[in-house]
């Protein structure tokens, strides 16, 4: 595997012959609607030097015939699938709208979806309107504003999230997310993204950090409306103004390469899945898990509610990767530990020794005369004192710490065991 995921770290970039690190800038466009959009954009994109367009499943009124039918139920939905529409041709207008930036249409990557188009890229920036949780928003100009004295310097391009798309152009690509002209970016798209822009215009300031808007004037401040007003930007006219910070920010400056480049979304994604597999191999009695739920119907409540925990912990690991830039000799070790621990983990012997623990503390009880724990109801105040004392006696003897699903399926096998 030539890429991140191994654990050595990446040597790349050849720095014979600089590159402009506007060639590091891609615009996103999710879903466009009106072509001659589509084309202005291109138009736009191409004077301020910025080449790398991408479409992502354009809707019918963007594509040329037949592509632009709709449905005959009064509607806007397409005839055609999300596949058939992401690589149909682009409607004459587009291209008339484009002028002399038609090529640059022709050459426009297209994509079903929007973590395919931006799966090579090492920072992702999202349009919004509003505030958005988990989601740190700041103005387009202070997103490409290089504050540090020495912007090519890939650690102040680690040190700030906010004004980093100028920085981490010197490490690789950086996306600009577009939403649909009337519906925006989905909340799915939104997850792609590291910041999150907004374009301050008379009627509506960028929240501070605080989420907080600074109010100028005593008069009564007016609020987005996400589709009317005054403060409703045309989809052309807010890439131009993008495009315009982006280029005056970093129009004029090359990069040279560094020994280490930043990790891509698409290993980003790859490496939240393989850190939440190694912390699921790490459950105790694990293996057993299907098995139990699948065969007794008692059990279909705790499955459920231990997916929804999986998911859960596989979301937390995906926040904290999305909070900064990774380096790829840094990610390099993360991929190294979670395999290592997937490998290890068949020879661990950590259930077998659980297990013992458990039987030991079993017979103990019923030395004394209590009931067997498979016998003790979990959920009654003798069963909960109980458990409590399993966890503490499992822990003193084997170090480990058992989540209340791992300790009902220790319960659940000195059961099997009692009646073998």
């Amino acid at each position: 595997d030539d890429d991140v995921a191994s654990a050595e770290p990446v040597e790349e970039n050849d720095t014979s012959q600089p590159v402009s690190r506007l060639s590091n800038v891609c615009f996103v466009l999710c879903r466009p609607q009106g072509p001659a959009n589509v084309g202005g954009i291109a138009r736009v994109m191409n004077n301020f030097g910025i080449t790398d367009l991408r479409i992502v499943a354009p809707e019918p009124q963007a594509l040329a015939p037949p592509f632009d039918a709709t449905m005959d139920d009064g509607s806007d939905r397409s005839m055609y699938s999300v596949s058939e529409r992401s690589y149909a041709p682009l409607a004459d207008e587009a291209r008339i709208m484009a002028v002399h930036a038609s090529g640059l249409l022709e050459n426009a990557g297209r994509f079903e979806t929007a973590d395919a188009a931006v799966a090579d890229c090492v920072f992702v920036a999202a349009t919004t309107a509003r505030p958005r949780e988990n989601l740190p928003i700041v103005s387009i100009r202070d997103a490409c504003r290089v504050e540090s004295s020495d912007a090519n310097d890939a650690s102040d391009a680690s040190s700030d999230a906010v004004s980093s798309i100028s920085a981490f152009t010197n490490e690789g690509k950086v996306a600009i997310l577009f939403g649909n002209e009337a519906t925006g970016l989905t909340n799915e798209e939104l997850a792609l993204a590291n910041v999150g822009v907004m374009i301050p215009t008379a009627g509506f300031d960028v929240p501070d950090a605080s989420g907080s808007k600074e109010k100028k004037t005593k008069k009564k401040t007016k609020r987005y409306t996400g589709g009317v007003g005054p403060t409703s930007l045309n989809l052309s006219h807010a890439v131009g103004v993008c495009a315009y910070e982006v280029h005056q920010a970093i129009g004029d400056t090359t990069v040279s390469g560094f020994s280490s480049r930043l990790i891509t979304a698409e290993e980003r994604v790859r490496l939240a899945d393989e850190l939440h597999a190694a912390r699921r191999v790490t459950d105790v009695l694990s293996s057993t898990n299907e098995t139990n739920a699948t065969n007794e119907t008692s059990n279909d409540e705790s499955s459920r509610l231990e997916s929804l925990e999986h998911a859960r912990e596989r979301r937390a690991i995906a926040n904290v990767l999305n909070a900064g830039p990774i380096a790829s000799r840094d990610a390099a070790a993360f991929f190294s530990l979670a395999r290592r621990v997937v490998d290890v983990s068949r020879f661990s012997g950590t259930d077998a020794a659980i297990l013992q623990a458990a039987k030991a503390f079993d017979s103990e009880r019923v030395a004394k005369g209590q009931e067997p724990l498979a016998k003790v109801l979990i959920d009654s105040d003798k069963g909960r004192g109980a458990v409590k004392a399993l966890i503490k006696a499992v822990r003193e003897a084997c170090g480990v710490s058992m989540t209340t699903r791992e300790t009902e399926r220790v319960i659940e096998a000195l059961g099997k065991s009692n009646t073998e």
